[in-house]
């Protein structure tokens, strides 16, 4: 609506657990939406606000509602991709 909040609500892993919903990159052939079309994602694990945030902070609270076992993991594929940007 106008005015009104793209939420976007996800269960964080899939396979009973086993693969992470929240990954670092999207494979070549995957289909999306822009960046800046999502205000807020929503997991089991937490709300990230996505709004006004720079590249590097909205990466931040995406892996902050990861499930914790493939936090780690994320945030260090972030960091290799931020090297190589």
């Amino acid at each position: 609506s106008d005015g009104g909040r793209a939420i976007l609500a996800l269960a964080s892993t899939a396979r009973k657990g086993t693969v992470s919903r929240i990954v670092p990159r999207l494979p070549q052939d995957a289909t999306s939406i822009a960046r800046a079309d999502v205000d807020t994602v929503v997991t089991e694990h937490g709300i990230a606000d996505l709004r006004h945030t720079s590249i590097d902070a909205r990466a931040k609270a995406i892996i902050s509602i990861a499930d914790p076992k493939f936090q780690d993991q994320l945030a260090a594929d972030w960091h290799t991709i931020r090297k190589g940007l």
